[in-house]
Parts: structure tokens; sequence; C-alpha cells
């Protein structure tokens, strides 16, 4: 079942069946949402809601990568979909024509983990194990590190800001925040308690809500001055 909510108002629109799964992405003015299919994994289905019930539709099927789809997001102007495959690719499809915009072939040996487009929509970050990547889109260009080469403490990746500035890791002490374009060290906050297993950036990247094992959510203030 997809349930689909505003949050503002605190009502749901709609609950129905659709064939989709995780992972599940919405489109910047929330008309398109896209989800792996409960079929076969390979297959992106992509949705559209119906006038005034919110109802989620299928509209298209992108069917581009040979292997389970882990991670996807929409460009900002909604006409395209990027996506992560266990194939290696990460994949840009117009979600007009069906064709492929771009691709890569990323040789990472774990799974797409994040993916984060930028909002405008220049660049792409991807998290691939220990891998960081990043693809710029106008020109082509790949730019790609090891988070073990960079870091000075161990971390585990949790999210990537929405301008592709900064990137999010779990430590042993808490959690800190690096620059997603090298892994350099910006800032870091010890927590006592259970793991921290989740993170966000709000889209303007001013705040991090972070979520631990316990289900106690901690919200903070991004300082960059």
């Amino acid at each position: 079942m997809v349930e689909v909510y505003d949050v503002g108002k605190r009502v749901r629109y709609s609950k129905v069946d659709v064939p989709v799964r995780a992972p599940l992405v919405m489109s910047e003015d929330g008309e398109l949402m896209a989800g792996v299919s409960t079929r076969d994994g390979s297959r992106v289905l992509v949705c559209g809601f119906a006038e005034n019930t919110r109802i989620p539709k299928v509209k298209a099927m992108i069917i581009k990568h040979t292997e389970e789809v882990t991670r996807m997001g929409f460009l900002p102007d909604g006409r395209g979909l990027v996506s992560a495959g266990r194939d290696g690719y990460v994949r840009v499809t117009d979600l007009h024509s069906g064709q492929t915009l771009k691709r890569i072939e990323i040789g990472a040996k774990a799974a797409c983990s994040i993916l984060q487009v930028a909002g405008d929509g220049n660049v792409v970050v991807t998290v691939w194990g220990r891998d960081v990547v990043l693809w710029y889109l106008e020109t082509g260009r790949v730019h790609n590190y090891n988070l073990n080469v960079v870091r000075q403490t161990e971390g585990w990746p949790l999210a990537v800001s929405k301008d592709c500035r900064y990137l999010a890791c779990r430590t042993e002490d808490g959690f800190d925040v690096s620059d997603a374009a090298s892994g350099a060290f910006r800032g870091d906050f010890a927590m006592q308690g259970s793991v921290i297993t989740a993170a966000a950036f709000s889209n303007d990247c001013t705040k991090i809500a972070v979520g631990n094992y316990d289900g106690n959510l901690n919200v903070f203030d991004i300082i960059t001055a």
C-alpha cells in the first residue's frame, strides 16, 4: 500500500495498492512519484496523481537496468529521473520519451546506498559502500574518492545535503559533517545513547535532523560562517 499525506495539514489524501516498493521518490512539484516494481527490481514505475484525489496511478515503466535499482532521484525540472542499480550504472532517463539521456558505469563492489541530485540539477552525488562519486551532468566530469583515505576517523554515510555540498556520517561517538566533494572535515557532534540510524538535511541546507534506534529525533542548526 502507498499512502499519501499532506504533512502540514496532517491529512491523509489516499491509501491505495500500487505495485511499487521502496525506494520511493517524489518530484519537486509533488506531481510524480517513482518506485521500484514489486515484480521486477530492475524496473522503475513512474506514477502520476489523479487531480483532486492524490491517488497515484502508473504512467510509465522504465526498463534500463539489468539488476535491482537501489536509489533514485528526480531532476529539478521533473523531466528526468536519475537511477542507480546493482549493475553498477547511474542513468538519467527522459520521462517523456523514455530515452537514456546520460549514463556512467561505477566500478564499485557495493550497491548504491545514497543518491542525491543537486537542487540546480548540475551534479549527482552517489555513495557506494566507502566510495563517494560526484557526477557533473553538464560537463560529464566524474570525481570520486574513498572515505577510508580522506577521513581521520571511521564514519558510515547517512545523507547528502540538497545542494550536494555536505555529507553526514554516523560515527562511534555521534555524527559528523564533511565536504561532499572532498571529504574534508566540517564539524561533528557527540551524542550519547543508542546508535544513530538516519539523517536528513532540510531543503535549504540550514538544518539536519538525526534519528536513533530508540526512535528519538534531534534537529541541529548548520553554522557555515
